[in-house]
């Protein structure tokens, strides 16, 4: 849990060559089928770019705060409040939703992040449910 929890940390003071460390070479993100980029991403080039032209052009000041973390054996569930503001919008987001990530580890390095919206699913993914 400490990989993740300084993970979080390098992504939030928008230290992306540090968070991307923590990715397996082959890593895979998923993001639900109701966000507007959906899709998985595979190996860290492609995730890169997910986050450089898709993600960050959209939203300013992007942070994912950690709530809670749970240990699963080889995964760790994470609830995630989302901060930030609309590039075109200027729409706050506040961290009013609590979304969950499951992230799967592999020799000290994450190989697979899913993302979740709420926390439900999550917690059934990872056979905390």
């Amino acid at each position: 849990m400490d990989i993740v929890r300084r993970a979080y940390e390098a992504w939030n003071r928008g230290d992306l060559e540090t968070a991307f460390e923590f990715l397996d070479p082959e890593a895979e993100v998923s993001l639900p089928s109701d966000f507007p980029e959906a899709g998985t991403y595979r190996g860290r080039a492609e995730i890169r770019h997910w986050v450089a032209e898709q993600l960050l052009p959209t939203l300013e000041e992007v942070r994912a705060e950690p709530e809670r973390f749970l240990d699963a054996g080889d995964q760790v569930v994470v609830f995630i409040r989302y901060f930030g503001r609309g590039t075109a919008s200027g729409i706050e987001v506040r961290g009013a939703v609590v979304d969950a990530h499951v992230l799967t580890m592999r020799d000290g390095r994450v190989q697979k992040l899913q993302m979740y919206q709420g926390t439900e699913k999550a917690l059934e993914a990872a056979g905390l449910r």
